[in-house]
């Protein structure tokens, strides 16, 4: 993922409204309008640079992690983050198969289309 993509990403924690796609092409102005006119509850008060500071150091902040991730992680580690994403906690430990675990990341994956499908569902009526 681009850090750019991270900044879309973080944005949904400090905003009402993800950043769209082309946010880097923005004026500062135009980004910080955008910020204080989607800004979330828990920041009101805040002005748009600060909340995009706030935004691009959570980016940075996961951009960062994430390379490293990708670089540094060994075929262990990478099974052990597959049984916490399944099971949680030390998952690989509490002696669930990897039959299990896919089983549970199916299931996830299956639920998350179900519900965009209901989201593009209920979005399209509303348009209607």
């Amino acid at each position: 993922m681009e850090y750019d993509e991270h900044v879309i990403l973080a944005s949904g924690h400090f905003l009402t409204e993800h950043l769209p796609e082309d946010w880097h092409t923005w004026h500062k102005e135009k980004l910080y309008e955008f910020c204080e006119n989607y800004i979330a509850e828990f920041v009101e008060g805040y002005d748009g640079k600060f909340i995009m500071d706030l935004i691009d150091g959570a980016a940075h902040a996961t951009h960062s992690y994430m390379l490293n991730r990708e670089k540094d992680m060994t075929s262990t580690e990478f099974v052990e983050e597959v049984f916490e994403i399944a099971f949680g906690d030390n998952a690989i430990n509490r002696d669930f198969s990897k039959q299990e675990v896919l089983s549970r990341l199916r299931k996830f994956s299956d639920d998350a289309l179900l519900m965009e499908n209901i989201l593009d569902l209920l979005t399209s009526r509303e348009g209607s």
